[in-house]
C-alpha cells in the first residue's frame, strides 16, 4: 500500500522550489528595488550638491571675459565724458610802464648777457619737468636809485609746483612768497655766478616770468629779498593778463 503524498507546501520553500516566488518574496524583492532606488536618487543628489560647491571655489579665477560680458556697461548708457574745460590762463607783454616801472628802450650790455643765462637755465629746467614753452617776451625795466630789472617771460604750459622745486637747486637762499591776486606760485633765491644776483620767478600753468635785479655794474644780490619779492608782484600785474 502506497503511502499517503504530502500535501503540496505553501510558502516560500514552496516557491522556490516551484521557481515562482510568493507573495511575501514578492514584497521582500519589490522593497530592496525600491530601497536600491532612493539610495541612488540620494546618491544622485549629494554628488550633484558637491560638483556646484567645486565650481563656486573656481569662480573667483574667472573675473574677466565671461563676467564682464554679462555685465552691461555702465560706460554705455551715460555716454562718452566730455573732455574737461581748460581756463584760458595768461599771456605777457612787455608795455610801456609796468608796475610804475618804466621801460629802458634798449636792455644794457652788463644786463642782457647774465639775464639772458639765468633765463635759459630756468627755463630748460621747466622743459625737462614737462613744460612746453611757445612763445618769449624780454625787456629791462628801470627801478629806483639806478637799479635795472631785467624781464624774461615764457608762455606756454608748466607745472608751478616743479618749477618752483628747480629753482631750489639753480639757486641759494630760496624763499616762496604770495603770488599775487592771478594765483600760482612766486619763489625768489640767490643765482651763483662770478656775480651773484636776485633772481624771483612766478609761474602758472601757461605763463613763466622771471625778473633779475642789477646794480650799475651787474647782477646784484639784494639784502631785502621780501623788497625784491614785492617789486616782483607788483611788476606781474603790468605784464600778465588773462587771455579773453
Amino acid at each position: 500500500m502506497s503511502s499517503a503524498m504530502p500535501p503540496p507546501q505553501t510558502g516560500s520553500w514552496a516557491a522556490i522550489r516551484s521557481g515562482r516566488p510568493g507573495r511575501r518574496e514578492r514584497l521582500l524583492v519589490g522593497g530592496g528595488i525600491a530601497l536600491l532606488i532612493v539610495l541612488g536618487l540620494g546618491a544622485y543628489i549629494i554628488g550633484k550638491g558637491n560638483s556646484g560647491n567645486t565650481a563656486t571655489n573656481a569662480l573667483p579665477t574667472a573675473t574677466s571675459s565671461a563676467g564682464k560680458a554679462s555685465t552691461p556697461s555702465t560706460k554705455a548708457s551715460t555716454g562718452a565724458k566730455k573732455p574737461a574745460v581748460k581756463p584760458a590762463g595768461f599771456t605777457l607783454s612787455t608795455p610801456a610802464t609796468a608796475g610804475g616801472y618804466p621801460l629802458m628802450a634798449a636792455v644794457p650790455a652788463y644786463v642782457q648777457g647774465p639775464a639772458s643765462t639765468t633765463a635759459q637755465t630756468i627755463r630748460g629746467a621747466a622743459v625737462s619737468d614737462g613744460g612746453k614753452v611757445t612763445g618769449q617776451v624780454s625787456a629791462a625795466y628801470r627801478l629806483s636809485g639806478g637799479q635795472v630789472m631785467a624781464f624774461t617771460g615764457y608762455k606756454g604750459t608748466f607745472s608751478p609746483t616743479k618749477v618752483i622745486a628747480s629753482l631750489a637747486t639753480l639757486g641759494t637762499n630760496g624763499s616762496t612768497y604770495a603770488p599775487g591776486k592771478d594765483g600760482g606760485k612766486l619763489a625768489c633765491a640767490v643765482a651763483p655766478g662770478s656775480q651773484p644776483g636776485t633772481v624771483c620767478v612766478w609761474v602758472t600753468s601757461t605763463t613763466l616770468g622771471i625778473t633779475e635785479f642789477f646794480s650799475s655794474t651787474g647782477p646784484e644780490a639784494v639784502a631785502n629779498q621780501a623788497k625784491t619779492a614785492s617789486d616782483t608782484r607788483n611788476f606781474r600785474a603790468g605784464v600778465e593778463h588773462r587771455k579773453s
